[in-house]
């Protein structure tokens, strides 16, 4: 890892902490595909360290940051853990295990996405988590953001994708026919109170 490159002051530059953002795949293919890669790991260009420019050192050849897990993440014995989630672009912090020779890092955290964020192309520019089999999905489309105002875990219904097409919708209603008329319902007539029949004893067992 190279040293810092001026004597402007930066996050960590008086301690062995640092601020950094976690750079995209392509430069870290093998690790991220788990082809030749070991451990969790991720390629980080750390803000004071490395050169925005990618010219003066390329991304592949940034070293890897080790990731700290949390003690309720589990390590892996006896089948507990918890999948690392970062992504290509996070903006991660950590600190240097090697202290002054900074040749060490580990990651210990992330700062969540904002709604406001904005990706570039950059070295310390936000990237897209989407990258490779990772594709939006159609309840939540490109969501990529962690705010209480805006939870990733409540998705909200959107016009068009699979299923929204008149053929999709058409056959649905074919199949919700079918097994309506197997219980004994109209499906040809208005919804009517107590129209659902009593199952018989014989239904039950």
């Amino acid at each position: 890892m190279e040293k810092p490159s001026s004597s402007i002051k930066f996050f960590g530059h008086n301690n062995d902490e640092w601020i950094g953002i976690v750079l995209p795949y392509d430069s870290q293919e093998e690790q991220s595909t788990g082809s030749k890669g070991w451990g969790l790991r991720y390629k980080v260009a750390i803000m004071g360290y490395h050169s925005s420019e990618p010219g003066e050192l390329t991304d592949s050849e940034i070293g890897y940051a080790m990731v700290r897990l949390g003690v309720t993440d589990g390590t892996g014995a006896a089948g507990r853990m918890k999948t690392v989630r970062i992504s290509q672009g996070d903006v991660v912090i950590g600190r240097f295990l090697d202290g002054s020779a900074k040749q060490q890092p580990i990651i210990e955290g992330v700062l969540g996405r904002t709604s406001g964020t904005k990706f570039g192309k950059g070295r310390f520019e936000c990237k897209t988590g989407f990258v490779g089999s990772l594709e939006p999905r159609n309840l939540i489309g490109r969501h990529e953001s962690n705010e209480i105002s805006n939870p990733p875990c409540v998705p909200t219904s959107r016009p068009g994708g699979k299923g929204s097409s008149g053929s999709s919708k058409q056959k649905n209603r074919s199949i919700q026919s079918q097994l309506a008329s197997q219980i004994g319902l109209d499906t040809n007539s208005e919804a009517k109170l107590n129209e659902i029949p009593k199952p018989s004893i014989l239904d039950l067992f």
